[in-house]
């Protein structure tokens, strides 16, 4: 759509956040020639987009864009990440240090189609003789790619076929390598319709602790003239960076767009617009009055568009894990998030670690198994993709005469703990009575149980799985995702060490009125067994005492026998949700939030946590 002209409310500073930043580094193409900047020759205008970073620390770990064209000219650069490294590091060395500029994207020939990742010099002062430092490439390996005429630097252009009308998702992420200790940048690209991410190339920054600085632009430029009357367009929508700051994903769902009107080598259309779902520009087709289009044009237009808070990270899968010749490699799935480091870890028969293997090099799919002892072994794998997410497999591999063979795992489900192929309350039962002594979990279960990745099973993951049960969205945390086990022994109820078997106990429980249901009614009952402590509604709880809110509190006393409570009134109505009772949490109380039968219970006193 063409917008109307907008109110003209532009600051110098709006113009050099929108504009300037990109106009440094406009282009590393050697068509752009020193007749290009004289004006002598005409091309069609670049269109900026610069989002608004307020709220943000200004320094990023990470960076997620949606794109598409629908007019995919020839010799067109649709860049989608224009921003630079924190050099503050290389500073403390050479305070005059300058430079670090970088952008990526893809581009579209005649010939050809590729991405595209460039690194600037990092130089002392102004003088671009005087390099400091530039980032090489690490991956894929080979000779670096030198560039020049608009500054010095390094760059990588990987041929990669990409279709008109299709939507892209661009990401830029950098990270510590486990090997070096420097900090290490990389690129990537999926194709929305299939899912498929593909790693385009990845540098080594030369500083250890850096990351992604200035304005996280983007530009769509035309840098050859021959094509220059072409129409050529670009959509953006699902805009997302990482603050370095706390680790968090922030949406950038506003920002500025713009078009080259202080350029005087440019010619043809310009348009700007967005709509609910996306920001829009086109350029490139011949106009019959160029002053006059001009004059009547918007200049900088402000967009607000509607997206997610959080940006799609899709799912992480290992397909297969395959041994060799002792080689250890694994297959992810092609709709597999972008993986970005992992651990191996290999267990002798009595569970202690013999070997350790890790890589921060998301190319990576294998490792060689050495000098490991005859007998079976545990292969527990942890990969963690780029968006900070780790997952969880356990193999199992015999070790004879020096060589490994591989034995299949079968499926498990995080959460699962009772494995019955499903994440419910009774899972989180069976989690609590691990905590309190009545069952002996293995390693298998432990892996499962561990929701929050804390290397145990304890009662704040039952508390993750009781929260997922109810409805809770709970997308930081991988319940009812599948993992890959080996088959294990039903785990047994045993008592604890050098004590007699469990008997059931009493303890006391309270409940806060702070809703003011008036005489509360407590219902018990056995998830296992069915048994339940009085007919619904339960039992009428005694009153203990009035606290400082003026708010009775109630209390009765309950068998340890029973793992399920409800408070409740006389009459059935209003009640709380389903409780899961560990015996330890004794005080509870009434939340605003609400399902469709119930209402929401919060701890407020318990023995141990």
């Amino acid at each position: 759509m063409r917008l109307k002209k907008m109110h003209k409310r532009i600051t110098a500073v709006m113009l050099s956040a929108a504009m300037l930043s990109a106009v440094a580094v406009s282009s590393a193409q050697a068509a752009v020639t020193d007749a290009q900047q004289s004006g002598s020759v005409l091309f069609a205008h670049n269109i900026y987009s610069d989002p608004d970073l307020s709220g943000t620390s200004g320094k990023f770990t990470g960076f997620m864009i949606d794109f598409k064209t629908d007019a995919q000219a020839h010799d067109t650069y649709w860049q989608m990440c224009c921003a630079g490294l924190d050099i503050s590091e290389i500073r403390q060395t050479y305070p005059n240090a300058s430079g670090g500029g970088f952008y990526g994207g893809l581009q579209s020939g005649p010939k050809n189609q590729n991405t595209l990742f460039s690194f600037w010099d990092i130089i002392n002062g102004n003088d671009e003789s005087a390099v400091i430092t530039t980032p090489t490439r690490v991956y894929p390996p080979g000779d670096e790619h030198s560039f020049g005429n608009e500054g010095n630097g390094h760059n990588y252009a990987m041929a990669y076929k990409w279709d008109e009308s299709k939507w892209y998702t661009y990401l830029v992420h950098c990270w510590k390598d486990k090997s070096t200790g420097r900090t290490f940048i990389g690129q990537w690209v999926k194709d929305v319709e299939t899912g498929k991410w593909d790693l385009t190339s990845y540098f080594d920054t030369t500083m250890k602790d850096t990351a992604i600085t200035g304005a996280m632009s983007q530009f769509m430029e035309n840098f050859v003239t021959q094509y220059s009357e072409l129409k050529r367009d670009v959509y953006m929508k699902n805009v997302y960076t990482c603050d370095k700051a706390d680790g968090k994903w922030v949406s950038l769902n506003k920002g500025s767009m713009a078009y080259s009107y202080f350029q005087d080598n440019k010619k043809g259309s310009h348009e700007l617009g967005f709509n609910d779902e996306y920001f829009f520009g086109s350029a490139g087709e011949v106009v019959e009055n160029q002053e006059e289009y001009d004059k009547n044009s918007q200049k900088v237009m402000p967009y607000t568009i509607k997206q997610p808070a959080m940006p799609n990270f899709g799912s992480f899968t290992v397909d297969c894990m395959n041994i060799s010749d002792n080689t250890l490699t694994w297959v992810l799935n092609e709709k597999c998030s972008p993986m970005l480091e992992f651990e191996i870890d290999i267990l002798n028969e009595d569970n202690a670690s013999v070997r350790t293997y890790t890589s921060s090099r998301p190319e990576k799919r294998e490792v060689q198994l050495d000098n490991l002892s005859d007998g079976r072994h545990l292969i527990q794998a942890k990969f963690k993709d780029v968006f900070d997410r780790e997952h969880k497999y356990i193999y199992e591999c015999d070790i004879i005469d020096g060589n490994a063979i591989y034995v299949y795992p079968k499926s498990g489900i995080y959460g699962d703990v009772n494995n019955d192929k499903s994440v419910t309350l009774k899972d989180v039962v069976r989690i609590l009575k691990n905590n309190v002594g009545l069952l002996s979990a293995d390693t298998y279960e432990t892996m499962i149980g561990d929701i929050n990745g804390d290397g145990k099973m304890s009662i704040k993951d039952a508390v993750l799985i009781q929260r997922y049960v109810l409805g809770e969205i709970l997308d930081d945390y991988p319940i009812d995702e599948k993992i890959s086990l080996p088959s294990a022994e039903e785990p047994k109820y045993i008592p604890e060490k050098n004590e007699a078997p469990f008997q059931p106990t009493v303890r006391t429980v309270k409940f806060t009125d702070n809703k003011g249901w008036g005489t509360t009614y407590i219902y018990a009952w056995n998830s296992e067994t069915g048994e339940t402590n009085a007919k619904w509604p339960g039992v009428p709880m005694s009153y203990q005492s009035t606290n400082s809110y003026k708010q009775t509190v109630y209390k009765a006393d309950v068998n340890t026998k029973y793992d399920m409570i409800i408070f409740t009134t006389s009459v059935g109505t209003p009640q709380t949700q389903d409780i899961v009772w560990d015996y330890t949490v004794n005080g509870y109380w009434v939340t605003d939030q609400k399902t469709t039968n119930s209402t929401g219970i919060e701890v407020w006193g318990a023995d141990t946590w």
